[in-house]
């Protein structure tokens, strides 16, 4: 679905502030908390998203996934269904995480009880 919004990317290059000082209208984080005013560019957490979406990597679900700062971590191996240890299927299972994240090795594993084979995956 095309947009005429600018991508996450797009609008942290265009990211004027610098970290100098605080603009005035900002409030001062509490204790333990940090800023957006804090960084020069709003800082971008090491997240991770896992579960079974019910949608495979080349399903409309994903089709604006390359324009965000999340990407898939998970593999191509089938998850569903566990019947025939994943030489049929399709992968629905998936792993998103943030570009914070460096690298990936993922894999599924045997059924653990469910109709749904496990999906494995190691970060760095």
């Amino acid at each position: 679905m095309p947009s005429n919004r600018p991508s996450l990317q797009a609008a942290r290059e265009a990211w004027q502030y610098r970290g100098q000082t605080r603009p005035p209208f900002a409030q001062s984080p509490g204790p333990d908390q940090e800023s957006v005013w804090d960084y020069p560019c709003p800082p971008i957490k090491a997240s991770i998203l896992a579960g079974d979406l019910n949608a495979s990597p080349w399903s409309s679900a994903f089709a604006g996934l390359s324009q965000t700062e999340v990407r898939r971590a998970s593999g191509l191996q089938p998850t569903w269904p566990a019947v025939g240890q994943g030489w049929f299927g399709i992968p629905i299972d998936q792993v998103l995480v943030t570009t914070a994240w460096w690298g990936a090795e993922s894999g599924s594993t045997r059924s653990l009880g469910s109709d749904h084979r496990a999906r494995s995956v190691l970060l760095w």
